[in-house]
């Protein structure tokens, strides 16, 4: 893609906003809920910073890349706050992606202005990416891996399609379908390559750097490595192709506001789409954004979320197209902004319809999650904790039993049947876990706020299990 961007400095109106942004989304992702598979993400980055391998020390449903890079912060100590700033910087990143991808273009200043505040403002965006999950790791990746796909006389060819094939690789080792995004990435980087062989096999390095570790990781477990990565996600939901189809239906109408709890992050992505229509040519940026919003749809089951890391493109499809700031944009870019306070309240306090937020919303704050942690911790005096969900153990000294470093495993193990499979995969059936506490195995049993009741609460009364305190809706029970 031949273009002539701009040189020098950003201007200063860009600048200002791309400061105050970053201070906005260190503030979210401090004082945003918990996303309960936040929990299993930073308990595995915990693990790796203290020398533990993914896949053979339990079950990871992921590539490797997140862990890797956020053990970084456990290194350091951060724990919660640390990891969760980590993601608000690289959701940051992806909006000087954009303003890269506009410039490259050509696009006028006060365009990109309001490109910026519209992409750092949708609810997707500002509430999903600065949270410890996989999508800003790859959002930003796949972001700058567009923006260096351009043409720039300052940027030497191989070097760039290295950096582009080493950033779809990064995405992919974080999201495994982001794989799917290489052969559009490649087509658009060499449309504007002489030495398109080399500039081809340069990408293809870039990625073999990034992918082959990981893969190295995935492969070396053996059949953990190959069941977390691909086959849970292959069985994670066994409901019939015309349940799946519905359910991935229900998500389109919610992302176009039609339906569902999330309605303000469809009325913003409708009037996105609206700004769409009148875009008549098919851009780079488009057609990114329609490939991963139809990749988006693939996992079953699919959550409005998984499309945060299609946003940028559309932001940058719809900039790219406009000369001008029309009203309809502006007014689009106030109405972003002037309802995000009442969204704001929900993903910060009342958390009612957020995914991932189960039980008592209240719970689910950084600082009642580690105050149960700490708790818990100084009880078991390093002692393993069986526990419902690992992220009460994030930032503390302690270990989660065998099984229940990820609450996926039990799920996983209440599909398999075969015990000596289970076993194999390092999963426990919730049957195992009854089992092992009726025997006395657990010294310690952590059951949070939203699996309070009958189903744990019996087999520990039982087994006669003594409750030694609750905090924050969760239980510490202690063996006799």
């Amino acid at each position: 893609m031949s273009t002539h961007p701009p040189t020098g400095l950003l201007p200063h109106r860009v600048s200002s906003l791309l400061a105050g942004f970053l201070l906005l989304y260190a503030a979210v992702s401090c004082l945003r809920l918990i996303d309960a598979d936040e929990g299993y993400l930073l308990y595995a980055a915990q693990r790796v910073a203290r020398g533990a391998t993914l896949y053979e020390d339990g079950l990871y449903t992921q590539p490797p890349a997140m862990a890797w890079l956020y053990s970084l912060v456990f290194r350091a100590h951060g724990g919660w706050y640390g990891s969760r700033l980590l993601s608000a910087l690289l959701a940051w990143s992806t909006l000087p992606a954009l303003v890269s991808i506009l410039r490259r273009q050509a696009v006028p200043e006060r365009v990109i202005a309001v490109a910026v505040v519209a992409q750092a403002c949708t609810g997707l965006s500002l509430f999903w990416l600065p949270i410890a999950k996989t999508y800003a790791l790859c959002a930003a990746a796949l972001t700058w891996a567009h923006a260096l796909s351009f043409d720039d006389r300052k940027e030497r060819p191989l070097r760039r399609a290295f950096l582009v094939g080493a950033l779809v690789a990064l995405a992919s080792a974080t999201r495994l379908y982001a794989a799917l995004a290489a052969p559009l990435l490649l087509f658009h980087l060499l449309r504007a390559e002489r030495a398109k062989v080399r500039s081809t096999l340069a990408f293809a390095l870039g990625g073999a750097v990034v992918a082959l570790p990981c893969a190295l990781a995935v492969a070396a477990a053996g059949e953990r490595g190959l069941f977390s990565v691909v086959g849970y996600h292959l069985n994670r939901w066994p409901a019939p192709l015309s349940e799946r189809l519905n359910q991935k239906l229900w998500v389109v109408q919610m992302l176009v506001g039609l339906d569902g709890p999330d309605w303000f992050l469809g009325f913003q992505l409708a009037m996105i789409a609206a700004l769409l229509t009148r875009v008549r040519v098919m851009s780079p940026s488009a057609q990114l954004a329609a490939l991963l919003g139809l990749v988006s749809l693939l996992p079953n089951p699919t959550f409005p979320q998984y499309f945060s890391i299609v946003v940028p493109f559309l932001i940058a499809t719809i900039a790219t197209h406009r000369r001008e700031v029309p009203r309809s944009f502006s007014f689009a870019a106030l109405a972003f902004v002037c309802l995000l306070l009442p969204e704001a309240w929900r993903y910060f306090r009342a958390g009612e319809g957020v995914s991932g937020v189960e039980g008592r919303l209240d719970a689910w704050t950084i600082r009642s999650v580690s105050a149960v942690g700490s708790r818990a911790c100084a009880e078991a005096r390093g002692a393993p904790i069986l526990t419902t969900w690992p992220g009460y153990l994030v930032g503390t000294p302690c270990a989660a039993a065998r099984g229940t470093g990820n609450h996926f495993a039990r799920e996983a193990g209440d599909r398999i049947t075969d015990p000596a499979r289970r076993a194999r995969l390092g999963v426990w059936s919730h049957d195992d876990l009854f089992a092992w506490i009726r025997r006395r195995g657990a010294p310690y049993v952590l059951v949070g706020h939203w699996h309070r009741g009958g189903q744990w609460e019996v087999p520990l009364t039982i087994a006669r299990y003594r409750a030694v305190f609750t905090e924050g809706g969760a239980w510490l029970w202690r063996a006799p």
